[in-house]
């Protein structure tokens, strides 16, 4: 048992079982032997009752009901196992992770989509923007983005998250793309604090500070 059970052959985990034989003349690594033969092998041996196992020579009630007892906590284990009992908990999600989740099952498609929310906030009060090209390209548009930030400022004040919504991971060139966008809207006086972008798989948040560092995640 040094080297841990996994090592051990399955006669010597049943002789552990079974703790004893019957007697000088049959150890419990012989009975365990015997009895693996007599059933035909361990997964018989583990689908036995007690009755049936009682039959087998050397076997009597007490032993016959460590071993139905021993495969029946096996048979437990490995049920919670795959319904993932005792695993720790998943940490619970960031307030950018659940937004993400919710935008990619809204909007990531063959399309491209630019929404705008307060906050962390919700979805169904997001306005959608207009964004029929790609994301950095689109934040080169210097009219296509005052058109953003001055629909934002009509909507009055607020804290601003962006969730550009598209197909594939963090391109070249957004974070620069980012950059313009939080300039612009500093220029205007529009409170943008982040850009989310949100693809099939992953998510990346920019912040003025993140995207000047050309950071993203």
């Amino acid at each position: 048992m040094s080297e841990g059970a996994a090592r051990l052959e399955p006669e010597a985990l049943v002789a552990l079982i079974l703790s004893t034989g019957r007697g000088p003349s049959e150890d419990a690594l012989q009975l365990a032997r015997s009895a693996l033969s007599a059933l035909g092998g361990l997964r018989r041996l583990s689908e036995a009752s007690a009755q049936v196992l009682c039959e087998v020579k050397g076997l009597g009630p007490v032993k016959a009901a460590r071993l139905v007892a021993a495969f029946e906590l096996a048979r437990r284990a490995q049920g919670a196992a795959a319904l993932g009992e005792g695993a720790p908990p998943a940490p619970p999600l960031t307030a950018m992770e659940r937004l993400a989740r919710a935008a990619r099952a809204a909007w990531v498609d063959e399309t491209s989509t630019l929404v705008a929310c307060r906050g962390e906030g919700a979805l169904d009060e997001a306005l959608t923007l207009a964004l029929d090209q790609e994301l950095d390209a689109a934040c080169g548009d210097a009219a296509l983005v005052g058109r953003w930030l001055r629909r934002l400022l009509l909507e009055g004040e607020g804290d601003w998250t962006l969730i550009a919504c598209r197909r594939g991971e963090l391109r070249e060139g957004e974070e620069r793309a980012a950059e313009r966008l939080f300039e612009g809207a500093a220029l205007l006086g529009v409170r943008v604090s982040r850009l989310l972008v949100v693809s099939e798989r992953l998510h990346h948040e920019l912040t003025p500070r993140s995207a000047q560092r050309g950071e993203g995640r």
